[in-house]
């Protein structure tokens, strides 16, 4: 199956229009996995932050995801269409690094485990499956009936009790020195 080149992210100047040492906090959720240069916009947090200020930043690792469907071999195929709806999918196994780089000492690591064992539809997994059946049908070339049906294994597997998702999110803290 042929993947259609993903959309172009975005670009915002990566300079903020700030004064450099304005801000003793900076916060970072969900976000830098879809910038474009990760490595500018962490210089930019350093740059406004002042001395001793911090940095949480939370992003998703999306080889993380793991996801009961009754059909293994679907489920890899749109998860695998999904992959490009974020220039960094795998950002966390490579964010201490660039913090480091950037001037920042790590202070602190963790996971964060996000775990909907239930099909909820106030639950972040029961929300995701339409943006991914959105993406993979738009971005991907994948069949809308394929997406449908993977969809609907995902909701018939919440319906009968065997549904299960969990992803997990990254916590970084890091101070400017």
């Amino acid at each position: 199956m042929g993947h259609k080149p993903s959309p172009q992210p975005m670009r915002y100047g990566l300079r903020l229009p700030l004064p450099s040492t304005s801000f003793d906090a900076a916060i970072s959720t969900q976000a830098l996995e879809y910038v474009e240069d990760v490595d500018a916009a962490i210089a930019e947090m350093y740059r406004v932050l002042r001395p001793g200020g911090r940095v949480m930043i939370v992003d998703t690792d999306w080889d993380s995801i793991v996801w009961h469907s009754a059909d293994r071999s679907r489920m890899d195929r749109i998860l695998l269409a999904w992959e490009p709806h974020a220039p960094h999918p795998r950002l966390p196994r490579t964010l201490a690094g660039r913090l480091r780089r950037a001037g920042f000492r790590v202070d602190a690591q963790q996971v964060c485990p996000l775990f909907n064992p239930d099909f909820d539809q106030n639950t972040y997994s029961n929300r995701l499956v339409d943006l991914i059946v959105s993406y993979v049908t738009s971005h991907a070339e994948v069949p809308v009936a394929e997406a449908s049906r993977w969809a609907q294994d995902i909701k018939d597997a919440g319906e009968e009790g065997d549904y299960f998702f969990s992803l997990n999110r990254y916590v970084f803290l890091a101070s400017k020195p």
